[in-house]
């Protein structure tokens, strides 16, 4: 996973923006404590994309499975990379990036979700997105050295007629990464 940093525009704000004597202090105080201006988070970048995706093809390959559409999201549920198979059927499309846009928004397995929902006497519905769904498939990526572990991304396949065979490719390609 890569790192990348934002730093908080405090300085940039102070240059630009007039602000209060109380705000100046407040900002100072809070430097004499310790605070950092600068966060840290490992995100998945292009290249654990592409061996999340290698590894998926590899194994389809392999046995000889069903052409696959495989989408690999960032924490935000956004496409990184989405690749289909040739020959895959249009329908898997659209499902792959679903399950891997569920999985990282909701930040569970798609197909733990309905069992989670029902824990929170809620519905699917109740989470007013249209693009999220309950079909296996779609994998959490979490970040183990985070405390605790963050996701910071999830991968979604689809092409077997079983979605439990779709979420055991998509565990495959997650530890392709390690």
């Amino acid at each position: 996973m890569a790192d990348y940093y934002v730093t908080q525009p405090t300085q940039f704000l102070h240059d630009v923006l007039p602000s209060s004597n109380r705000a100046r202090e407040r900002q100072s105080e809070g430097t004499k404590r310790g605070s950092v201006s600068m966060y840290d988070k490992r995100m998945l970048g292009l290249d654990d994309a592409d061996r999340i995706v290698d590894a998926i093809i590899a194994r389809s390959k392999k046995e000889k499975g069903p052409p696959l559409s495989i989408a690999v999201v960032d924490h935000r549920g956004d496409l990184i990379k989405f690749v289909r198979m040739d020959g895959a059927s249009i329908n898997t499309l659209r499902m792959a990036q679903t399950k891997a846009y569920s999985a990282a928004k909701l930040r569970h397995d798609t197909s733990t979700i309905a069992a989670w929902t029902e824990k929170l006497g809620a519905q699917l519905s109740d989470w007013v997105d249209p693009d999220v769904t309950a079909i296996g498939g779609g994998v959490c990526v979490r970040d183990q050295k985070a405390s605790p572990p963050a996701v910071v991304g999830a991968v979604g396949v689809s092409g077997f007629p079983q979605a439990e065979v779709d979420e055991e490719y998509a565990r495959l390609g997650v530890e392709a990464i390690g």
